[in-house]
């Protein structure tokens, strides 16, 4: 019989110590602040994404072993069952975590855009002239895309994607009701850019249906894009995506599936991007993954960043102490500087409270 991860905090806090060398990830120093609300932070360790999946596996294998995790799961039968853990970081490719096809497993709970990078832009809303579409001179076939009122909402993903994308080209996506007129519920990216979405993953909100789609940026790289959130009476389309790497890598060894299972391949999972494309972000973003994470009552938190300076932060005292009191483990790294006594100095990885 499997036994739940009671040693969950203790596993993931190690993994965390892997970002935190910097050795398989990459070095970058974190940003010295004083302000806390609005202190700079930098990922611990930024990764470089690689091309060749058999390396990375063999890397996050190497890792996991020298750790003795494999070994822990081995004798206690630990697999993260029964608990929630929530990534704080600049998001996680969702194919990660397994799943089938262009789904990821129910176990992942939900991908939230904390950064706002996610936002698209809306063109605006045009009629099908029978299955095409015509938006500002460019002819799309929505032949594939059902619309109960033969009308789409027409919108452009995030430019952080498309600088990336070697094509450097505008990608499209289509908003369509296909449950009922004017029910605008369901997103269709134009990902092979061949104008024509018929064949794409039709986009629900992550965290009512788990789908995700492919975009490629280029013959060596391609990341997975969810829909975080759709508000049309906001105008707001939010997309969930990795550019990065580092958010990625973590998640892939806390609670990676299949080939690169990690150190909790059953358990819950929340994604909270707090981190931008370039590892930055700022405080306050942190805290409100960690609200996120309290929110869905996770065991254990993982945030991928800190920072040099400490202040007076009453807003984190009472976010730790509310973690702690529903039996949480708040786990975060010991930074990049060091070796020697005294030298791990960034916070909050220097409270005693802190894993």
């Amino acid at each position: 019989m499997r036994k739940r991860f009671g040693l969950l905090g203790g596993l993931l806090a190690l993994v965390l110590g892997i970002c935190a060398i910097g050795s398989s990830l990459g070095r970058t120093e974190p940003v010295a602040t004083t302000a806390p609300e609005l202190a700079q932070v930098r990922a611990a360790a930024v990764a470089t994404p690689s091309s060749d999946a058999s390396k990375a596996q063999q890397a996050s294998e190497h890792n996991l072993d020298v750790l003795g995790v494999r070994r822990l799961q081995a004798e206690t039968g630990a697999s993260g069952l029964g608990q929630t853990l929530c990534i704080v970081d600049t998001g996680t490719d969702p194919r990660v975590f397994g799943g089938s096809g262009t789904r990821a497993p129910e176990r992942v709970l939900d991908w939230i855009d904390l950064t706002g990078e996610g936002i698209a832009t809306l063109v605006g809303e045009y009629t099908a002239d029978s299955v095409i579409l015509n938006v500002e001179g460019i002819l799309f076939n929505v032949g594939g895309v059902r619309s109960r009122s033969g009308q789409y909402i027409v919108g452009t993903l995030p430019s952080a994607i498309t600088e990336r994308m070697s094509s450097n080209k505008q990608v499209y996506f289509v908003i369509s009701d296909p449950d009922a007129a004017g029910l605008y519920n369901t997103v269709t990216i134009d990902t092979d850019l061949d104008s024509d979405f018929g064949g794409e993953v039709p986009l629900r909100e992550f965290r009512n249906n788990r789908s995700y789609a492919v975009i490629t940026l280029s013959q060596e790289r391609s990341i997975g894009i969810v829909l975080s959130r759709l508000d049309l009476s906001k105008g707001l389309v939010s997309f969930g995506f990795d550019l990065n790497g580092h958010g990625t890598g973590l998640g892939a060894l806390a609670a990676g599936s299949g080939a690169l299972a990690g150190v909790a391949p059953e358990s819950s999972v929340v994604v909270a991007k707090a981190l931008t494309s370039d590892g930055l972000g700022n405080w306050s973003n942190i805290e409100k993954g960690i609200e996120e994470a309290i929110s869905a009552k996770a065991s254990v938190v993982l945030v991928g960043s800190a920072r040099e300076k400490a202040g007076d932060n009453p807003e984190w005292n009472a976010l730790q102490a509310q973690l702690a009191q529903m039996g949480g483990h708040l786990v975060l790294p010991a930074g990049n500087a060091g070796p020697g006594a005294g030298t791990i100095t960034v916070v909050p990885a220097s409270d005693t409270t802190v894993l």
